[in-house]
């Protein structure tokens, strides 16, 4: 009879296997949790009992979205989401703080009289926070993960009509291929309306800024942003204060 081997004589998996093996794991983990979010994006047509379609309206597209997005599995892909947004925050956070410092400390190694040189602070620094400035961090770190969660949820929904050449509204049946397909992507769909864009949202942004300084509503809203005059935290300076 010959000797049954022993464990330690068995093939062991290599190094290259496991990552494989790890990697797999993790596509498999991140598609589960893209697609399971993406079917929680209502449709804005739907086939009732005897096979026509029928429009949802806007308040039933609003009751199958809290609907579905309420279920523990889809809190749970959210709750996920919503933490590797922060972790990936933290980690630009960290890179945007140092990478710079770090850069120009290579660059003026050997030049004294431009490393004393800085850029001018302008105004008191915020050296301290406070309770409400640590819950308004907290609160729009948590709201990043909210919207990457719509704005990818409207990218993956929308989807230009072929029959009719228009794009249709938010959620049409044709959602998953975003709004423009590689091939319909052209300089006068991307580049030329970027300067419309800019001219209208600084439009309604100057407006919106006007009504926040009003003396009436600014101690209750504004008056927070301008707490922070010589910012130097990185992101956690900018959403403290956006």
């Amino acid at each position: 009879l010959e000797p049954l081997p022993r464990a330690e004589d068995a093939e062991q998996p290599s190094t290259i296997t496991n990552i494989m093996s790890s990697n797999n794991t993790i596509v498999s983990f991140a598609t589960g949790l893209v697609s399971r979010l993406a079917a929680t994006i209502p449709t804005l047509s739907s086939t009732n009992n005897d096979g026509d379609n029928k429009t949802t309206s806007s308040s039933e597209l609003l009751t199958q979205l809290l609907n579905d997005i309420s279920t523990p599995q889809s809190l749970q892909d959210l709750f996920v989401l919503t933490t590797i947004v922060v972790i990936a925050l933290e980690i630009l956070n960290q890179l945007v703080y140092h990478v710079p410092t770090l850069l120009q400390n290579l660059l003026t190694a050997n030049d004294e009289k431009k490393k004393k040189k800085a850029i001018p602070v302008r105004g008191k620094h915020l050296d301290n926070f406070t309770v409400k400035d640590y819950t308004f961090i907290m609160i729009n770190k948590c709201m990043t993960g909210l919207f990457v969660y719509c704005y990818f949820g409207y990218l993956w929904s929308v989807r230009k009509l072929e029959e009719d050449d228009s794009h249709g509204d938010c959620c049409n049946k044709h959602g998953g291929q975003g709004i423009f397909t590689t091939t319909n992507l052209s300089i006068h769909n991307t580049i030329l309306p970027l300067p419309l864009l800019f001219i209208i949202y600084d439009f309604f942004y100057t407006l919106l800024h006007w009504f926040l300084h009003m003396k009436s509503v600014y101690a209750h809203v504004h008056k927070h942003h301008h707490f922070q005059k010589a910012p130097s935290r990185a992101n956690i300076d900018a959403v403290n204060v956006h």
